[in-house]
């Protein structure tokens, strides 16, 4: 396999050759071939929970304290770090009502304003929807010829708040979008997080594992440094304590490593990669410039293993902190996986223009060593096969090109209504149950001050402390009565307090519905699927009906030149696709009066009732969803019928030109049969000059 610099040279040399030789169909291919390979870009998503420590370990990378990382959930939007050799270090901040603004001094103190939540900072850093940073990693991918590699700084998926469905949403994205996937995980935090998958983190990675064979995942568990104190508490005496330190060494690690690990292959991920780190070590063994506090706590730690190692202890270090061993295997993954499917489909376009050059060269020396008489029959019955047949194989071709358009638009459209089926149909009345429960609740006067909370942050905490064993069937046990049209009635003295509960229970249906929306979101890697699919068919196409071509095109030329092998599983990659929409809009004006809960005044002086009715819950659900359904079906099919569209209007034009181009041939086998023996030196030089770039010589 070429590697990208000598795929680079001899680009420029082919681009050179097609100044002497004008094609400008294939010197515009080629200059579409030299984009894609100077713009490869492998994108690498940090997910966790929060305060896992994704910021710390993405800095450790970086050698230095750049990202924003305290005890607290800090980053409140996606960061996108883009690392090159020598790059200029600056960030782009992108805003929601604003015009993106570039940083380049004080970028430490910038960014860490930035990454706040909008209630922590000042108002001109607030409303940031995205940042991009550009800072060069110590390790990872370093080299001159590397491609670029960008690694996601996510917000964590679990925050509280008005901002718990924006962090959700960006992770789930991320996720979904990625080619390497690192999953970050609290040592401390271990057993609680692999207890619950509230954010469905789990169920997106099997999915994607499962289906998408060009995605891969590291599991990370990080602040390994809380296994080595929970060892070394095992250790009561300091006789023998490097004896004893030795054989406690990496017990509660190991530990912790199994127990990920069997939670990964119950997630249907057989051997699954785990890296254990401590990235705070990690980071302050290459902060350069340490504060005083840093350097003691460095050393503290670090006078550990010079206790127990002795001479050797910088290596048992390097190795217990774990980061250089994750570069090492990032930058191997990489260049073996990656690089390779790159490299190998740039080098397989670049074959087919050369084939197809040296195909038409050898054409015309073919005709020009036959008699002229003969040759000029054959140019004649091949101008009335481009006047005739070839307009008809055209034809077929774009109809053929419209089946596979229409056929993956109807599987897109199956496979979203599948998803709406499941991830909302299915749990109507789980919603349903659900949102009684809490109404009643409500009656008990538990939660009254949590929907005033609901009010003003749309956050589902019911769900949060409710949802434990046995919770489900408390639910039905509680609702089994109310189904057929019983209604639930509670009182609220407060009247200020009426429209806010009822704005609160509002909100509390709208978080159920995100919850069940970002299960949807995991749709993409289905219609990822189908959309690389119907290219691929798109593609093969093309090579079938141009081979057709090619054939008929010979014999009424009577002669034969060799064919090219096409290879129809080349690697499709850097497909961009359309973002999965699912976007609903729910006003308050269901819960008016005569909706589905209305409000009533009872004949005592200051109290008020608010009554829900579990038939109109019900309804209601089913409503919105079916709502739902319209406008992520309609918005789906509109986006990928214009990127198909687009696909086959590109292959359908790659056909026109080629059709054109052999319209062009035949005009100057014609031509050059004024002078044969002066255009066949010429030709013979020419694909002596084609063969030189093939092959690298001068």
């Amino acid at each position: 396999m070429k590697t990208k610099q000598q795929l680079t040279v001899e680009l420029e040399k082919f681009l050179d050759y097609y100044k002497n030789y004008p094609n400008e169909n294939r010197k515009n291919e080629l200059l579409k071939i030299k984009n894609s390979l100077e713009n490869q870009v492998y994108k690498i998503g940090v997910i966790a929970n929060m305060s896992a420590g994704k910021s710390t370990f993405v800095n450790s990378f970086l050698g230095e304290n750049i990202l924003p990382s305290f005890n607290q959930a800090t980053t409140d939007c996606a960061v996108f770090i883009y690392s090159k050799p020598n790059i200029e270090k600056k960030a782009i901040i992108y805003f929601e009502d604003k015009q993106p603004l570039t940083i380049k001094e004080n970028l430490e103190y910038e960014l860490k304003q930035y990454s706040r939540k909008d209630e922590d900072c000042e108002e001109k850093y607030r409303n940031v929807e995205k940042i991009e940073l550009f800072y060069p990693f110590k390790n990872i991918q370093n080299s001159n010829e590397d491609f670029e590699v960008v690694f996601i700084d996510t917000p964590g998926p679990n925050s509280t708040g008005e901002y718990k469905q924006k962090h959700k949403d960006q992770t789930r994205a991320v996720l979904n979008e990625v080619d390497l996937a690192l999953f970050l995980f609290d040592y401390d935090q271990l057993d609680a997080n692999l207890q619950s998958d509230e954010q469905g983190l789990w169920k997106s990675i099997e999915k994607r594992v499962k289906k998408d064979k060009n995605f891969d995942i590291y599991f990370i568990l990080n602040k390994i440094d809380g296994g080595l104190k929970d060892n070394l508490r095992e250790i009561y005496s300091r006789d023998n304590y490097e004896e004893e330190a030795k054989k406690l060494w990496f017990n509660a690690e190991n530990k912790a490593i199994y127990k990920l690990s069997e939670a990964a292959k119950n997630h249907n991920i057989e051997n699954p990669k785990i890296y254990p780190i401590s990235a705070k070590y990690g980071l302050l063994d290459r902060i350069e410039n340490k504060s005083f506090d840093e350097e003691d706590e460095f050393d503290i730690f670090l006078k550990i293993f010079k206790r127990v190692f002795k001479e050797k202890y910088k290596n048992e270090f390097k190795k217990y902190v774990g980061i250089e061993k994750l570069e090492n295997d990032i930058n191997e993954y990489i260049d073996k996986e990656i690089k390779s499917k790159i490299l190998q489909k740039i080098n397989y376009q670049m074959d087919i223009i050369y084939f197809d050059e040296t195909k038409e060269l050898k054409t015309k020396i073919t005709i020009l060593e036959t008699p002229q008489k003969e040759a000029l029959e054959k140019i004649k019955k091949t101008e009335n096969f481009l006047n005739k047949e070839s307009k008809q194989i055209k034809k077929k071709f774009e109809n053929e090109l419209d089946k596979i358009k229409e056929k993956y638009l109807e599987k897109i459209k199956i496979k979203v209504n599948e998803y709406i089926d499941e991830e909302f149909y299915s749990k109507i009345d789980e919603a349903t149950q659900r949102t009684l429960l809490f109404f009643k609740e409500l009656g008990n006067g538990i939660v009254v001050d949590k929907a005033i909370i609901l009010a003003k942050h749309s956050e589902l905490n019911i769900k949060k402390t409710k949802e434990s064993k046995g919770f489900i069937d408390k639910i039905v046990e509680t609702t089994n009565q109310m189904i057929n049209n019983e209604e639930l009635s509670i009182k609220i003295k407060d009247k200020t307090k009426v429209k806010i509960v009822e704005k609160g229970l509002t909100n509390f249906i709208v978080s159920l519905l995100e919850d069940y929306k970002n299960n949807y979101l995991d749709i993409k890697t289905d219609i990822k699927n189908i959309y690389m699919d119907s290219l691929k068919k798109m593609q093969n196409l093309f090579f079938d009906y141009k081979k057709k071509f090619n054939l008929d095109f010979e014999e009424n030329l009577n002669i034969k030149i060799e064919e090219f092998n096409i290879d129809a599983n080349i690697t499709i990659l850097n497909i961009k696709l359309p973002e999965s929409v699912l976007d609903y809009q729910h006003k308050d004006e269901i819960w008016s009066k005569g909706g589905s809960f209305s409000e009533k005044k009872q004949i005592q002086q200051e109290e008020h009732i608010l009554t829900i009715n579990s038939k109109n819950v019900f309804n209601t659900f089913k409503n919105i969803i079916g709502l739902i359904k319209r406008s992520a079906l309609n918005k789906e099919l509109q986006g990928y019928q214009k990127v198909l569209e687009n696909y086959k209007i590109e292959y359908f034009q790659k056909f026109e030109n080629f059709e054109n181009e052999k319209v062009e041939e035949v005009k100057n086998l014609k031509e050059s049969l004024s002078d044969v023996l002066k255009n066949l030196e010429i030709t013979n030089k020419q694909l002596l000059v084609l063969e030189r770039v093939k092959n690298g010589n001068k």
